[in-house]
């Protein structure tokens, strides 16, 4: 198996619309802080081609490739990661065919009566971990449905859970820090696991604590040495 870490895939001006924070974004390459200071982002060297830096730099591995699913954590900003890698993409002359693997999950409502059992007991800051997995989440049914296109350069199955997908090709995965989700959420700009409507930061905290975390943690353990590339979002 080929695996490499791909930095950050988005600069500060992308992300500037994503967050909410004072912390700036730990710089794509970063100088020695210089002996006897403190350095807040600690570099250390790697063997060559080992990191890439940039969307230009992973449509490059994945140009070849007729197959692929891109999964992730919760909070990857799906949407311009999409946009962005198209982009990077067409200037190798591909064009690829953008499946998103949520067409399979169930209902928002059959979701939420999945979880409601672990959340829904009044309290705003405690629940009970789920007790489920990231398959319960989807209809094996409409999973298995999801093929790539006979007719297409290059099918891109994309979002959380694409790993559970079985196809012919490379797995990429897009990985996110909690602190990085949390001030995400507190712009409003992601969603939990399986939900149509964006919440509470405090209400999303609950549920990302007792259900997506846990859930999506033990779907990158199950699928982490079937991963080709890993993607710093």
């Amino acid at each position: 198996m080929t695996m490499a870490v791909k930095n950050s895939v988005f600069d500060s001006r992308q992300m500037s619309n994503l967050r909410v924070t004072g912390q700036r974004l730990a710089p794509a390459e970063q100088s020695p802080a210089g002996v006897g200071n403190y350095d807040l982002y600690p570099a250390f060297p790697v063997a060559s081609g080992a990191v890439g830096k940039g969307f230009d730099s992973l449509a490059e591995q994945l140009a070849g490739h007729r197959c692929i699913r891109i999964d992730g954590f919760v909070g990857v900003a799906w949407e311009q990661f999409q946009e962005q890698l198209q982009t990077a993409l067409r200037r190798l002359r591909i064009e690829p065919t953008w499946i998103a693997v949520a067409r399979a999950e169930k209902d928002a409502s059959e979701i939420a009566d999945l979880v409601g059992p672990f959340l829904d007991n009044g309290d705003p800051v405690f629940g009970i971990r789920f007790a489920g997995q990231l398959k319960d989440f989807f209809d094996p049914e409409k999973l298995t449905a999801l093929k790539p296109d006979s007719g297409a350069e290059m099918t891109i199955l994309y979002g959380c859970g694409a790993g559970l997908v079985d196809w012919d090709g490379p797995l990429v995965y897009v990985d996110l820090p909690k602190n990085e989700l949390q001030y995400r959420s507190r712009a409003g700009m992601v969603r939990n696991l399986g939900t149509t409507a964006t919440h509470s930061p405090q209400a999303q905290y609950k549920r990302f604590y007792f259900v997506d975390w846990p859930v999506l943690s033990g779907h990158k353990a199950d699928i982490v040495n079937r991963v080709d590339w890993f993607v710093d979002g």
